[in-house]
């Protein structure tokens, strides 16, 4: 061989033995860099977050940088943030082994409602001792804290203005106060004149009884009997001046009267029987389930006590603290209705939720009457049933709420009914019922192949009977449910309950929950009420 091109070939040889070598060695740094690399979660925003109650949380992300070089992989986010209930809610970012954490402390900034019980401004005699009329204080999660209101300020004996400054504050530290005013006026001396009238009303009391008491449009109705015809009921103020004064209707020891309240102006109020020149406190000894409590009537809130069994009534200002309060049907130890796969208080619960976060997403305050199995917004005598307790909850804070309504899932034994069904009071008008006529319209139109029977309408609770309301009816008969019955005739608040479906029917249950319809019925509901709140309905993403 040429030794030249020997000498060629033994260059040629160290050359590719070197070039394996260096790919031998940059392909081992390649292939073991993956095992190296230094994977970091930076988080968009602050890892600390104060959020106040009812505040939507918006969650801002991470970034995963590999290497100190940014990447679009997403990291895995675990965790939710209950804007509802105060506490610390952890949002974990994890992505090959690196971890992140976000803290979202959700804080109760809604102050306690303070409410004085009688007026804000009372006037005494000097010598006369004050009485206080009391006070109320409710917090949305301690509850009644009455117990924890401070009164400051002394009522003097000299003529003069005495204020009387009552606080209180919740476990998160929020403060709410009132202020009573009290004027400590002159005696009069009353020089009698011979031929000057007396006072033709003298007051006594008796055993006189109110049989029967419910709200009516702007007022309340007042059955009662009594041993003399009585004439008329008069609204009188603690000091004894008479502001309104309605006939009655009497019919032998019987009588009725409706009394309006919207007129009312802030204070205290007692109700007054008048036969010929004397006048008696109506007494009023009705079960619990029938006492009037509170409603709205115009710009006040008018709030009915019995101390005595003497029916007082408190005027105050009104202001709504929810635009929609929601109750999640059944709960506890009541399942509800149940097929093969699920039980209607989930179901309940779902919907419920759902429809809150779409309400909130147009900046409406929203309220559940529970957000797990139990309800947290039971009130009344504890040896009620629990389903006159969660009525009773919602008439008591549907006053101070704009939209009331009840979601559930109907069922029954026959398993071919279907299609949606709207309950609503009796004696409320089309007009009134112009978002619900507007919702069970649109439903009807969602579904197929709907079997015959009522779809909107009210139920007599002395006979049972179905009564619809799709012609403009409006009923005198008490309502059948509870869930109606209680918020109305007690609170005048008028409540809705919703039963898209019937579990029992399994094509039903299939096109409404497995197939998620449930969202577009929901969303018909809630655009009808968002936009009868005189807002722009936004769809969901």
């Amino acid at each position: 061989m040429n030794p030249t091109l020997k000498r060629i070939l033994i260059i040629i040889g160290i050359l590719v033995v070197i070039t394996i070598g260096l790919l031998l060695i940059l392909g081992r740094d390649y292939f073991t860099a993956e095992e190296t690399d230094k994977v970091v979660i930076k988080l968009i925003g602050s890892p600390n977050v104060d959020l106040f109650m009812y505040e939507d949380y918006v969650e801002h992300g991470a970034v995963v940088f590999i290497n100190d070089e940014e990447t679009d992989y997403k990291a895995e986010m675990t965790g939710e943030v209950n804007n509802e209930v105060p506490g610390e809610y952890i949002i974990t970012y994890k992505y090959e082994g690196a971890e992140e954490i976000r803290k979202i402390t959700v804080i109760d900034n809604i102050p306690p409602v303070l409410t004085l019980k009688g007026s804000q401004i009372i006037r005494i005699v000097e010598g006369e001792e004050f009485v206080e009329p009391g006070f109320e204080a409710i917090d949305n999660i301690d509850g009644n804290i009455t117990d924890k209101v401070v009164v400051s300020g002394e009522i003097g004996k000299k003529i003069g203005t005495y204020v009387l400054t009552y606080e209180v504050s919740d476990s998160a530290g929020n403060i709410a106060s009132q202020e009573r005013e009290v004027h400590v006026v002159k005696r009069l001396t009353v020089r009698h004149v011979p031929n000057e009238p007396r006072e033709p009303i003298r007051e006594i009391e008796s055993n006189n009884e109110i049989t029967s008491i419910r709200y009516i449009n702007n007022g309340i109705r007042v059955r009662g009997v009594n041993s003399e015809t009585v004439e008329s009921v008069s609204v009188v103020t603690q000091t004894g001046v008479v502001v309104n004064t309605v006939s009655a209707v009497s019919t032998g020891n019987s009588y009725r009267a409706d009394i309006p309240l919207n007129t009312l102006v802030n204070g205290d109020y007692f109700l007054y029987i008048n036969m010929g020149e004397r006048r008696e406190r109506v007494i009023n000894r009705l079960d619990e389930t029938l006492r009037v409590r509170r409603a709205k009537k115009g710009n006040n809130l008018v709030s009915f006590s019995y101390a005595n069994n003497h029916v007082r009534i408190n005027v105050s200002p009104h202001q709504y603290i929810y635009d929609i309060l929601i109750d999640v049907g059944h709960g506890g130890t009541d399942p509800g209705a149940i097929n093969s796969t699920h039980r209607e208080a989930e179901l309940n619960l779902i919907v419920s939720q759902y429809e809150a976060r779409r309400f909130r997403e147009h900046g409406l305050r929203v309220r559940l009457n529970r957000n797990g199995t139990e309800h947290e917004m039971r009130m009344g005598p504890v040896e009620w049933v629990s389903l006159r307790r969660v009525a009773y909850g919602m008439g008591y804070h549907g006053v101070t709420s704009r939209i009331v309504y009840s979601n559930h899932h109907n069922s029954t034994a026959d398993s071919r009914r279907n299609g949606p069904e709207i309950i609503v009071p009796a004696s409320l008008s089309s007009s009134q019922l112009a978002p619900e006529l507007r919702i069970i319209n649109q439903w009807m139109s969602m579904t197929l192949n709907l079997s015959s029977g009522l779809r909107f309408y009210s139920r007599d609770f002395d006979t049972g009977t179905f009564h619809s309301k799709l012609n403009n009816q409006v009923y005198t008969f008490r309502n059948w449910y509870a869930i109606t019955r209680i918020p109305y005739e007690l609170f005048n608040v008028n409540l809705m309950t919703f039963e898209p479906i019937f579990m029992s029917n399994a094509a039903n249950f299939r096109w409404y929950w497995i197939e998620e319809n449930w969202i577009h019925m929901s969303e018909v509901k809630i655009r009808a009420y968002v936009e009868h709140l005189g807002l722009t309905y936004v769809p969901p993403n």
